[in-house]
């Protein structure tokens, strides 16, 4: 079966079968993938809002996959696409500004106009939504700026943005703003209460003791009877249950330096995904 694989938001693969004949998986346009993609992912919401990538390169939906060097396992991703011109208006009510510069983020210049942000750095609204997706992806509840400053002391803007900002700057889809607001959501919850997901149901726990590591997923037993125990450090199954180490479940590169006492909570709560 002839495969490509198009990257989705988070971070995940999604896979589309395009025959088992090499012909006609070469005669296959963008346009021809893109419409099998709307059929079966989430993606037909948006899919002529997005323009595909592949090793660099934009493809154009009346051209063939072959034209481009891509060949079964190859890997796609995909960006907003946009006119400038077109959604400058809807920036100018918010009284953004643009100028003519390299994208701050990327460093890229290919002369286009960029929206300039709050701290005074200008960006291209896909290299914002990509920046601000890693923030969250790494459990960050802030958005900031990363443009260094100062080469030779290695400082860098660092400037907040609002979410409300970040979503007006970087044309956020409604895809991309569903998958921002979740992971916020998400992040938060692990900051203020101490949250972390269970990585056999994905349900968030709220640990009862904080001094143990080992914890035991009331949603396992609940929802699909079965007994789950998993490691708060290091977020994998915990290795051996007849043990109750307070620093190390036994798994390799289970350790943090100086592991910081957290305050023991009351109750399990858990919140489904």
């Amino acid at each position: 079966m002839q495969k490509i694989y198009v990257e989705t938001l988070n971070g995940k693969d999604l896979e589309i079968e395009l025959g088992t004949d090499p012909f006609y998986f070469l005669k296959t346009t963008v346009r021809q993938l893109k419409d099998k993609l709307a059929l079966f992912s989430e993606l037909n919401k948006i899919i002529d809002d997005l323009r595909f990538k592949y090793e660099d390169q934009v493809l154009q939906d009346d051209k063939w996959l072959f034209c481009y060097g891509i060949e079964n396992g190859s890997r796609l991703t995909y960006e907003k696409w946009y006119n400038i011109r077109t959604v400058m208006g809807n920036y100018l009510k918010y009284g953004v500004k643009f100028i003519r510069a390299i994208d701050s983020i990327t460093n890229v210049d290919d002369g286009e106009l960029r929206a300039v942000l709050s701290c005074g750095h200008a960006v291209d609204p896909n290299s914002l939504t990509n920046w601000c997706k890693t923030l969250l992806n790494e459990g960050k509840i802030e958005f900031y700026c990363p443009v260094v400053t100062d080469s030779i002391h290695k400082h860098t803007c660092n400037k907040k943005w609002d979410y409300e900002e970040v979503k007006r700057i970087a044309l956020l889809n409604e895809l991309e703003t569903e998958y921002f607001e979740k992971k916020l959501s998400e992040n938060s919850a692990k900051v203020f209460f101490d949250f972390k997901q269970c990585p056999s149901c994905h349900s968030f726990i709220e640990r009862h003791n904080g001094q143990k590591l080992k914890v035991k997923c009331v949603l396992c037993r609940k929802l699909y009877n079965k007994k789950f125990q998993f490691c708060w450090q290091c977020e994998r199954e915990w290795l051996n249950p007849a043990t109750n180490s307070t620093t190390s479940c036994g798994r390799e590169n289970c350790y943090k330096n100086n592991i910081k006492k957290i305050k023991s909570l009351t109750s399990i709560t858990s919140k489904y995904d």
